[in-house]
């Protein structure tokens, strides 16, 4: 009676399921990313959902010409005109991963002029477009967030500023300064490097 396999045997079973683990592995990899990056859009939309909710309440209070949402590391930073300082009072409520980074930006209708977010993993970037009269032509819903791109397979561009401030006179005002800023596109180095040097801030420093 026969008992055991022999070692033909068991290298063609191995062999079998070699070629089965190449055959499914593609379809299993892939759709392990799909999942991960269907998890990302998730929480780039409840961060737009937290930061829209955050705009309402502070507006109930105060008018604001428009509001910014910036973290980058866990930590949130405002953008003073010429550079970031870290803050504890424009920060959001939310709930999740800290290495999520994001910048969204809301014009004082309550509607987003720039957002970007990041994972590391993933990146999404949206900028509205705005007409001759510097109006919004588009908005952004949370239902159209769905394109995100992964970082290994498109890198997002990163823009420098060479910040200058010149005097502009207008009709009978007085002179004041104004910053200006000298824009050059690269690749993005990381995460931090895309949400804080986002191209959105040339719109108002040109």
């Amino acid at each position: 009676m026969k008992k055991g396999f022999t070692l033909v045997e068991l290298l063609a079973v191995i062999a079998i399921l070699a070629i089965l683990v190449i055959i499914a592995l593609p379809n299993v990899m892939g759709m392990f990313n799909t999942a991960k990056q269907n998890s990302f859009n998730t929480e780039v939309k409840e961060v737009y959902k937290t930061a829209q909710q955050a705009w309402i309440m502070k507006n109930m209070t105060e008018s604001a010409s428009y509001v910014e949402y910036i973290r980058v590391n866990g930590k949130y930073y405002v953008w003073t005109g010429r550079g970031f300082i870290e803050t504890t009072t424009q920060v959001l409520d939310l709930t999740g991963r800290d290495n999520l980074d994001f910048d969204i930006v809301f014009d004082s209708a309550g509607k987003v002029i720039y957002y970007a977010s990041s994972d590391g993993t993933f990146w999404y970037q949206w900028t509205s477009r705005l007409n001759m009269y510097n109006e919004i032509t588009d908005e952004l819903k949370v239902e159209d967030i769905t394109e995100s791109v992964k970082w290994s397979e498109e890198e997002p561009s990163c823009q420098d500023y060479n910040y200058t401030v010149s005097n502009q006179t207008s009709f009978n005002f007085d002179l004041f300064p104004r910053v200006k800023a000298a824009k050059i596109a690269r690749k993005c180095n990381n995460t931090e490097d895309f949400i804080l040097n986002s191209a959105h801030r040339a719109i108002a420093l040109d």
